[in-house]
């Protein structure tokens, strides 16, 4: 018999390759089987420990006997599996809220000292099961936090109404609260939206739990002094949670109704009612821990955020003057926030008839060349329009803030121009008494004068008293000059000056949202926007616009006679060229 010839190493190669897809697919086979086994495996064992969790709870409820148990429950907080911690903190939730139904976390008349035991022991037990679910609304998983807060207010529902003080009306359990506001408010990982949901879920709705969050706040801003590494969180969340209020008390709040947790007394003829039944002590508690806030080291971010709700945040105070030494600090201080701590000034002033006899001097003094840059200008305008809109304001005030504000003009953007065009035609046409300085006549001799020695502008800018820079007297040739602007919509818009006064006042609002594609988006935006609505205009063909038809050699040159100047005879010196020099 012959022999069989050999394989080829094509064969060979293609055998083996058979062998080993073979081999793969056998063992994803494995894998998969093995994966749904230990699927199965921990699903069985979640159910047996959720069945057990469950047994657990009923043998706590059941007896003294098996009030051991606890402590085991107590442990199964500590697991890796999020699903075991969220059964074993809603069993033991379950477990202390029925045994305060039943008395068994209230002291008896005449109980005996083994029954005292264990009822210390109980209460230590629910200490540390409240503690350990304040610790999880730092947990890294939202839904956890979620479940936790949820399960801590039923706690404190239950405790107003089963462990109430014997002879006590109104109770709320502020300490309890206490423990839960602090860990809420100190948590690094909190999430935006659990936050969220106690704000409009809680303290929005409930006088009670709003009143105990203002105490539990007050006393923390004491205590967290004394531990730095939590102040930074504890002031970032509490700003943040008071803001998002809508339901602040005022004085034309109506009589509280809605409590969470404590039963108001049936008799309403008390003459001493509790202050967390009331509006005014609820009022007070709010501005002395405000003010607290207010003085933290670690403020300071959030102080702008503040002086914007500013008008929101003082109706709820029964003594909104008090905010003055922080308006004024904050103003002195300078920056972006001296603009909104004016206007928090403004508002007492209007509202409360505070005297602040240099808020104009003040606002003066906010007028430069930077703030016409900067992204908050459209809301500086705003206010200003709020801040000059009365017309009983002395024209010399007016003209120093028309004056300064036309020679800001000239170096502002053009964006920034379009705003204060039409801003000082409004404020024209409310004070007649300033007309002059858009014209103004002379005699023949000073005119004759004038033509000869030029005029010199009595307007003194450096003064920083508006009422002593001579404004009144002085002439607005910075809006003539810009009447030959560079760009067309700026030039055309400085011409409304030239011309008879008889539209009753622009809408400023128009012009803000055409320097501005969105509010808070960058300065440079405006610019491209302008020069986009430029390039998409229809050329006259007609009347074509001038061109240079010659491009020069050179654009900055120093004198005459200097190798490649040759062409440049009779200029000595271009003035650019000193310019151009940083």
């Amino acid at each position: 018999m012959a022999p069989k010839p050999p394989k080829s190493r094509a064969e060979v190669a293609g055998k083996l390759s058979a062998d080993r897809r073979e081999r793969s697919k056998k063992v994803a086979v494995l894998k998969q089987r093995r994966t749904e086994l230990g699927k199965q495996t921990s699903d069985l064992q979640r159910k047996q420990t959720a069945d057990e969790i469950e047994g657990l709870e009923k043998e706590i409820v059941a007896s003294p006997r098996g009030y051991n148990h606890v402590v085991g429950l107590l442990e199964y907080l500590k697991s890796p599996e999020k699903a075991n911690i969220s059964a074993a903190a809603t069993s033991l939730c379950r477990a202390f809220i029925k045994l305060m139904a039943k008395g068994e976390l209230s002291k008896k008349k005449r109980a005996t000292d083994a029954e005292i035991q264990v009822l210390e022991w109980l209460r230590g037990q629910f200490r540390t099961f409240v503690g350990k679910l304040c610790g999880l609304l730092d947990y890294k998983d939202g839904g956890v936090q979620e479940e936790v807060l949820w399960l801590l207010m039923r706690l404190v529902k239950a405790a107003a109404e089963h462990l109430t003080p014997p002879g006590e009306e109104a109770y709320f359990p502020h300490g309890l609260f206490q423990r839960i506001v602090e860990s809420l408010v100190c948590a690094e990982n909190l999430g935006d939206y659990v936050r969220i949901q106690f704000a409009e879920n809680y303290l929005d709705v409930y006088d009670d739990i709003r009143y105990s969050f203002f105490a539990a706040i007050k006393t923390l801003t004491q205590t967290t002094l004394k531990t730095p590494s939590t102040l930074p969180q504890f002031t970032k969340t509490t700003i943040t949670l008071i803001l998002s209020l809508h339901n602040l008390p005022t004085s034309t709040t109506p009589p509280f109704t809605s409590f969470f947790a404590l039963t108001p007394p049936s008799s309403t003829s008390s003459t001493n009612p509790r202050a967390i039944l009331t509006l005014t002590p609820h009022r007070k508690l709010f501005q002395t821990t405000f003010l607290h806030l207010l003085r933290l080291p670690t403020i300071a971010p959030y102080t702008p955020s503040i002086l914007q709700n500013i008008t929101t945040l003082a109706p709820a105070l029964p003594n909104p003057e008090t905010l003055m030494d922080f308006l004024t600090d904050t103003y002195s201080a300078g920056g972006p926030t001296a603009l909104l701590a004016l206007s928090g000034l403004y508002y007492l002033i209007k509202t409360k008839n505070l005297d602040y006899p240099n808020f104009y001097q003040n606002l003066y003094a906010l007028l430069d060349r930077n703030l016409l840059h900067l992204k908050y200008r459209s809301r500086f305008f705003r206010l200003l329009e709020e801040f000059l809109g009365s017309k009983y304001l002395p024209a010399a005030l007016i003209a120093s803030f028309i004056k300064r504000l036309a020679r800001l003009a000239l170096s502002a953007p053009p964006a920034a121009v379009v705003v204060i065009v039409p801003f000082v035609y409004n404020l024209l046409k409310a004070h007649s008494a300033c007309w002059f300085m858009l014209h103004r006549e002379g005699t023949a001799e000073e005119l004759d004068r004038w033509r000869k020695e030029g005029v010199v502008d009595p307007f003194d800018p450096e003064e920083e008293d508006p009422l002593e820079t001579a404004a009144i007297d002085s002439c607005l040739w910075e809006l003539e000059t810009l009447r030959g602007h560079w760009h067309p919509n700026v030039a055309t818009l400085a011409r409304i000056l030239g011309e008879q006064f008889t539209k009753a006042g622009y809408g400023l609002e128009d012009f803000l949202d055409h320097s501005y594609g969105s509010h808070e988006g960058p300065v440079g935006a405006n610019l491209e926007q302008m020069f986009a609505a430029e390039m998409k205009k229809n050329i006259n063909s007609e009347r074509p616009p001038v061109v240079e038809f010659e491009v020069p050699k050179k654009i900055f040159f120093e004198v005459e006679g200097k190798e490649g100047n040759e062409d440049l005879s009779g200029v000595a010196l271009n003035p650019l060229l000193s310019l151009w020099e940083f």
